[in-house]
C-alpha cells in the first residue's frame, strides 16, 4: 500500500524508502516527516503506525483496554489470523457445531461477511438475523437458513474465546479504528490534510471495512488507485469483489458528486489487463496456453451458475497453443510412487518445481502416510499464492462429495441450459477451489482421478465430449500411457532450486513445506530455522490461554534454543520477550554487544532495558550509565526508590545533564522526600540544595516547613518577609531574634513592619516577659528574684515599650508585693497594664501551680486581686463576645487575626489550640471567643479551688483557739 502526498511527488522521488518493522513500532502515522513521503508500507504496517497516533491522542481510551506496558510484540502475539483460528480454535470448537463446516470456509464468512458488513455508522457486526436476510448474492458461501445459523453459532464461540484471551483479530482493530477516528475530529482532518494520494496494490487482499477505513483518510475523491488481481479473488477463502468496491465507494460519495454536479464523479473507473505476464518464454507460454484456456472455461462455469459469486472479468491470454493439460483416469496414488526401473505405469521422481496438490488435510494425510517424504504435498487451500512448473492434482473429482452438482453442470453444457444455482450451492465452492488448484501450474497440468466415473462431468465439458477439448483424457489400457508417463520432465533439482522453493514457503509462513525444501537442499541451518520458527508459532498460537501458558513457554523457549543456533539472535529475542523472560533477553543482548561486529545494532541499550524489565535494575543503570544516557539512569534511581544515589547521581553530573531534566528531577526528588515521614537531615539537606532558591521557597511553603523557610529568608535578607512569616505562626523567639536584626530606621521600609511593627514589637516584649516569669517561677531565678522583672525599652515602639514596662512593674508587685525589688508600682491609671499582669499571673499558676508555688515569696500573692480581677475581665468578654478591642486576651491566648480579617490564627503553644499539631489552627472569632471563655474559666475554677485548699492548709498551722474561731 502506497500513501502518496501529491505535493510531494516529482520525477525523482525515491519511492525505493520501505520502513522496516522497527521503524513502524515507534513511530505514528501523524508523526511523519516530509522526507518520509511518499511512504510505502503494507496495510498492516499503516493500520499500526495510525493505531500508535490514536493511542497517543487518546491514551484514556486505550488504557483500559489494554496493559500499557505491553510491548508491540506481545500485542501482536494476541492476533488471531487463519492460521492462529485453524490450529487453535477449530479444534477447541464443539464437534457436533462444525460438522460438515470448513475452517477456511468458516473463517472466512465470519471476517467477509459478519464483521466485515458491519454498519458504516454504527460499526458494528451483523446480528443473526442481518446475517440471515443477506441474500445468496452477497454471501453465497452457505445457505439461509441451517447452514447460516451454524456459522453465526461458531461466530458467537469465536468472539467469546477471543475475547477471555484478550486477542482480537483484523476486523476488530479496523472497527475500533474507525470509531474513534470519527470521535477525534481534528486528529482526523491532520491525517486527511497529510495523506493526498493513496495507492493500494493487491486489493482484493483487504476486507471490504479496512478499505471504507482508507477512504476516510483522504479527502480528495480523485486521489485513489486500487490494483488487483480478480482472478486471486475466486477462492474459498475469499469474499472480496470489486464490484463491492465500486458500491462502497458509490456510497462514500455520492453525495459530493451530486453537489459537483459530476454524476460520474463518485463512480471508479475499471481498466482490465487480459495478457498473462508470468512467463517469458515461448515454450513457456505455449505449454500455459491450454492451462489459461481451461481456468478460463472454469470462470465461465461459475459467471454462468452463480453469476454473483465472483466479479466478470476477461480471461487472461497466451499468445501461443500448446499441450493441453492430461487427466489420468482410473489411477490410484501409486502413480506416484517413483519407478526403479523399466518402463512402469508410474511417475519419476518429483522435484522443486512440482508439487502435488490435494482437496483437503485428510486426503493430505492419507497420502503423506502412504508416499512419505518422496513428494510436496500440498492442499488447495496451502498452494494459494505459490506457483510451480508441474501441477499434479488428485482425486479432487473423485474425492468430491458434489459429484451430482458436476454432472448436472456438465448436462447444463449439453442442453444449454443455466444451472440452478439455488440447487447445488456447494458447486460453487468446489468451482473455486478448481480454479486455485489448476492456476498453480506454470507450464503442466496433470490431474490424477481414481475413480473413472468422477471424470465424466470433466469430459464432457472440457474433454472430446465438449467439441472444444482443451483436456486429455489418458486411462490405464491406453496406448499413448507410457509415452504420456515418459514426457513428464523428471523432477532431479539441484540443492539451489529445492532452497530456492524453500525460501518461497518460508516468505508465506508454510514452515513445514520449508523445512521439506530445505532438507531436500541439504541445508540444516534453514531446516532449524523452520523448526525454530514452527515451535515459535506453536506458542503464539496459546500464548494468550492462561491454562496453556507453561506450555507456550516451553516451545518459546525451545525456539529460542534454535534460533541461537541459526544466528537469528533478534528472533530469539523475541521469543525471550514474549514469554517475559526479560532476563534471559538482557543477557543474550550484553553478550552480543561484546562482539564488534554487532557495535551498530545497540545491543548495550536493548539490554539495559530488558534488565529494567525484568527488575534488575542495578544492572540496568550501569548499562544506561555507560551509555550516558542521564535521563535512563534517573528512571532506574526512581524506579528502586533510591533517592540517596540518585542525589549524588545529580550532584556529580549536572553539568552533563539536560537542565530541564535536570529541574524537573530535582523537584519530584524533594518533593517525595519532604512529603515523607521518615526522611532525615542526610536526605533533605542535599535535596533542597539541588533547588535554587525560588523553588526551594516554594517547596518550604508548600509543605508547611517553616523554619527551613525561615532560614532561607534570613539568609536572603529578606528580614521582614521572615518576620511576616513567623509572626503568623506565633513562633514570637524566631520574630524576636530576626527583629532584633533589623535597625530600626529600616523597618519604615517594610510595609508589613509598617502596619503590623507594633504589634511585632508586643509580641516580643510580652513573650520576653513571660519567659522570664516561668523562668522565675520554675527555676527561682535570683537575678529575677533581687531585682525583679525587667522589660527593655524599644526606641521606635514607644507605646508598646510603656505598655510593657507597666505590666513588668504590675508583676512585681502581684509576686513581690512589699518586698518589690523593682521601682515603685505604676498608677492605678493603666488598667491594660494592670489587666494584662493579672491574666498573665492566673495563666501560669493555672497551668504550673505546683512548680511555682514554692518559689513565691512566703507562698503568698494576692490570689483576691488575681481572681476578681480576671473574672471581671471573663464577664465582659461573655457580655461583648469579641475580641476586636481586647489585645490582651489575644496576647495571653497567644491568638493572631489574620491578614485578610477572616478569623484567627491560633499559635501551636496557645492553650486554647486544639489543632492537628501541623502549624497554626484557623478558627473564626466566634469560635475563639468561646475557647477562650471555657479556659478562661476553668483557670479561674482551678486557681480560686488551689487557693482555698493552701489556705486551709495554713490554717491548721495556727494555734487550735484561732482556728476554731477564724472558722466561726
Amino acid at each position: 500500500m502506497n500513501f502518496v502526498p501529491q505535493e510531494d511527488v516529482t520525477e525523482d522521488s525515491d519511492f525505493s524508502r520501505i520502513m522496516d518493522e522497527a521503524e513502524i513500532n515507534t513511530i505514528g502515522l501523524i508523526d511523519l516527516e516530509t522526507k518520509d513521503w511518499p511512504l510505502v508500507c503494507t496495510y498492516d504496517s499503516f493500520a499500526t503506525m495510525l493505531e500508535r497516533s490514536l493511542r497517543f491522542a487518546q491514551r484514556n481510551v486505550f488504557s483500559a483496554d489494554t496493559d500499557l506496558e505491553a510491548s508491540r510484540l506481545q500485542i501482536d502475539n494476541r492476533r488471531v489470523d487463519f492460521g492462529k483460528f485453524k490450529r487453535s480454535y477449530w479444534p477447541a470448537f464443539p464437534t457436533a457445531a462444525k460438522k460438515n463446516l470448513s475452517a477456511d470456509g468458516v473463517f472466512s464468512e465470519i471476517i467477509g461477511i459478519i464483521k466485515a458488513n458491519s454498519s458504516a455508522s454504527e460499526y458494528r457486526h451483523l446480528s443473526e438475523a442481518e446475517y440471515q436476510s443477506l441474500s445468496h448474492r452477497v454471501a453465497p458461501s452457505f445457505r439461509q437458513g441451517p447452514e447460516r445459523e451454524a456459522v453465526y453459532a461458531l461466530y458467537k464461540i469465536y468472539e467469546k474465546r477471543k475475547a477471555s484471551f484478550g486477542e482480537w483479530d483484523d476486523l476488530d482493530r479496523t472497527s475500533k479504528l474507525r470509531k474513534l477516528l470519527a470521535k477525534d475530529k481534528r486528529l482526523s482532518s491532520l491525517l486527511r490534510s497529510r495523506i493526498t494520494e493513496v495507492f493500494v496494490d493487491e486489493i482484493q487482499d483487504q476486507r471490504l471495512a479496512e478499505i471504507e477505513l482508507l477512504l476516510d483518510l483522504v479527502n480528495d475523491i480523485r486521489s485513489f488507485a486500487f490494483a488487483g488481481d480478480t482472478a486471486q479473488c475466486i477462492s474459498r477463502d475469499s469474499c472480496f469483489r470489486f464490484q463491492d468496491l465500486q458500491s462502497a465507494f458509490y456510497r462514500k460519495y455520492e453525495r459530493i458528486g451530486t453537489l459537483a454536479n459530476e454524476k460520474d464523479l463518485a463512480k471508479l473507473s475499471r481498466f482490465t489487463l487480459s495478457k498473462n505476464y508470468r512467463t517469458h518464454n515461448g515454450k513457456t507460454e505455449a505449454n500455459l496456453y491450454k492451462v489459461l484456456k481451461l481456468a478460463a472455461k472454469i470462470v465461465d462455469a461459475l459467471s454462468t451458475a452463480f453469476p454473483y459469486a465472483i466479479d466478470k472479468f476477461s480471461p487472461e491470454l497466451g499468445e501461443f497453443d500448446g499441450p493441453a493439460p492430461i487427466v489420468f483416469s482410473g489411477f490410484t496414488s501409486d502413480i506416484f510412487i517413483p519407478r526403479q526401473g523399466g518402463n512402469t505405469a508410474t511417475i519419476s521422481e518429483f522435484g522443486a518445481e512440482q508439487v502435488l496438490i490435494v482437496r483437503d488435510e485428510a486426503a493430505k494425510d492419507v497420502l503423506l502416510e502412504r508416499m512419505g517424504d518422496t513428494v510436496l504435498i500440498l492442499t488447495i487451500l496451502e498452494s494459494k499464492g505459490m506457483e510451480f512448473q508441474d501441477v499434479f492434482l488428485f482425486d479432487f473429482f473423485s474425492g468430491s462429495s458434489c459429484l451430482t452438482a458436476f454432472r448436472a453442470l456438465a448436462n447444463s453444457y449439453k442442453t444449454n441450459e443455466r444451472l440452478d444455482e439455488t440447487k447445488y450451492p456447494e458447486l460453487c465452492i468446489e468451482l473455486k477451489n478448481l480454479y486455485v488448484a489448476v492456476t498453480r501450474s506454470r507450464e503442466m497440468l496433470y490431474v490424477i482421478e481414481s475413480e473413472v466415473i468422477a471424470v465424466h462431468p470433466l469430459e464432457t465439458m472440457w474433454g472430446l465430449g465438449s467439441g472444444d477439448p482443451i483436456v486429455d483424457i489418458v486411462t490405464p489400457d491406453d496406448p499413448t500411457l507410457q509415452t504420456r508417463l515418459d514426457e513428464i520432465k523428471q523432477g532431479q533439482s539441484q540443492p539451489h532450486e529445492w532452497k530456492e522453493k524453500g525460501d518461497e514457503f518460508f516468505n508465506q509462513r508454510m514452515y513445514e513445506q520449508a523445512t521439506y525444501c530445505y532438507k531436500r537442499a541439504g541445508n540444516t541451518i534453514l531446516a532449524d530455522l523452520c523448526k525454530a520458527s514452527i515451535e515459535e508459532r506453536n506458542g503464539r498460537d496459546i500464548i494468550s490461554d492462561p491454562n496453556c501458558w507453561v506450555a507456550a513457554k516451553k516451545y518459546y523457549l525451545e525456539a529460542a534454543r534454535l534460533f541461537r543456533g541459526c544466528q537469528k539472535e533478534d528472533k530469539a529475542l523475541n521469543c525471550y520477550e514474549s514469554i517475559q523472560e526479560y532476563q534471559m533477553a538482557g543477557d543474550l543482548c550484553e553478550e552480543l554487544s561484546k562482539i564488534p561486529a554487532k557495535e551498530k545494532d545497540n545491543y548495550t541499550l536493548r539490554a539495559a532495558n530488558y534488565f529494567m524489565s525484568a527488575g534488575a535494575v542495578l544492572k540496568a543503570i550501569e548499562l544506561f550509565k555507560k551509555l550516558g544516557l542521564h535521563d535512563r539512569v534517573i528512571d532506574g534511581y526512581r524506579k528502586l526508590d533510591n533517592r540517596k544515589d540518585l542525589i549524588h547521581y545529580l550532584i556529580k553530573y549536572k553539568k552533563n545533564i539536560d537542565s530541564k531534566l535536570f529541574n524537573r528531577t530535582s523537584r519530584i526528588i524533594a518533593l517525595s522526600i519532604f512529603s515523607s515521614k521518615n526522611a532525615g537531615d542526610d536526605l533533605k539537606k542535599p535535596a533542597i540544595g539541588l533547588l535554587s532558591e525560588q523553588e526551594q521557597e516554594q517547596l518550604y511553603r508548600q509543605f508547611k516547613f517553616l523554619d527551613e523557610l525561615s532560614q532561607l529568608l534570613v539568609s536572603q535578607g529578606r528580614l521582614a518577609d521572615a518576620i511576616q512569616l513567623n509572626f503568623f505562626e506565633g513562633k514570637w523567639k524566631e520574630v524576636k531574634s530576626i527583629l532584633d536584626k533589623i535597625p530600626p530606621a529600616a523597618s519604615q521600609d517594610s510595609e508589613f513592619l509598617t502596619t503590623h511593627g507594633s504589634q511585632c514589637a508586643e509580641r516580643v516584649l510580652f513573650f520576653e516577659l513571660s519567659t522570664s516569669l516561668v523562668d522565675f517561677l520554675q527555676k527561682g531565678n535570683k537575678e529575677t528574684s533581687s531585682k525583679g522583672f525587667v522589660v527593655r525599652n524599644l526606641a521606635y515602639y514607644p507605646q508598646v515599650s510603656k505598655l510593657f514596662q507597666d505590666t513588668s512593674k504590675f508583676l512585681n508587685q502581684i509576686i513581690f508585693g512589699k518586698n518589690n525589688p523593682g521601682a515603685r508600682a505604676p498608677s492605678s491609671s493603666a488598667p491594660e497594664a494592670r489587666a494584662l499582669a493579672n491574666l498573665m499571673a492566673l495563666k501560669y499558676l493555672a497551668l504550673s501551680y505546683g512548680a511555682s508555688s514554692t518559689q513565691l515569696p512566703d507562698g503568698r500573692l494576692p490570689m483576691g486581686n488575681i481572681i476578681t480581677l480576671c473574672a471581671q475581665k471573663l464577664l465582659d468578654l461573655h457580655k461583648s463576645r469579641t475580641l476586636a478591642n481586647d489585645d490582651t486576651m489575644l496576647l495571653i491566648f497567644e491568638a493572631v487575626a489574620r491578614e485578610n480579617g477572616d478569623g484567627y490564627n491560633i499559635t501551636k503553644p496557645s492553650p486554647v489550640y486544639d489543632g492537628d499539631g501541623f502549624g497554626t489552627q484557623h478558627v473564626t472569632g466566634d469560635h475563639l471567643v468561646s475557647r477562650i471563655v471555657q479556659v478562661l474559666q476553668r483557670w479561674i475554677v482551678e486557681v480560686y479551688d488551689r487557693h482555698r485548699i493552701y489556705q486551709k492548709q495554713e490554717y491548721y498551722r495556727l494555734e487550735v483557739c484561732r482556728y476554731y474561731a477564724l472558722q466561726g
